[in-house]
């Protein structure tokens, strides 16, 4: 199972906390550290397919939609990690947070493990 990203450090441990002077909003320096983080999430991720011989098989999909791979990610991860989603049942509702075939969610999780 693919995990590329490393834990960020806590407040507690030395690290920024994420919610220090900032407001409600969103500006321009969170969209692009976001878009950062998507690039660096995807080049991981082609690396990983790449080494792991599933480079020819083309972008994963369900129901002939693509799958962001880092929106999948960040919604497993928000919803507890794969064991979590696997053990409450949550692969449907995740099919339908990424706006992806409602019978989708057996494909999801077998796109996620690979």
């Amino acid at each position: 199972m693919f995990t590329p990203l490393e834990q960020r450090e806590s407040p507690e441990d030395g690290g920024a906390d994420p919610g220090e002077g900032a407001g409600p909003s969103r500006d321009d320096s969170d969209d692009e550290r976001d878009h950062d983080e998507a690039t660096r999430f995807m080049i991981l991720w082609m690396r990983y397919r790449d080494e792991s011989g599933h480079q020819d098989q083309g972008a994963p999909s369900v129901g002939g939609q693509t799958v962001d791979m880092y929106q999948l990610y960040l919604a497993v991860q928000n919803a507890g990690g794969f064991k979590n989603c696997t053990q409450e049942d949550k692969w449907e509702d995740l099919v339908g947070e990424l706006d992806l075939p409602a019978d989708g969610a057996a494909a999801l999780k077998g796109i996620y493990q690979t």
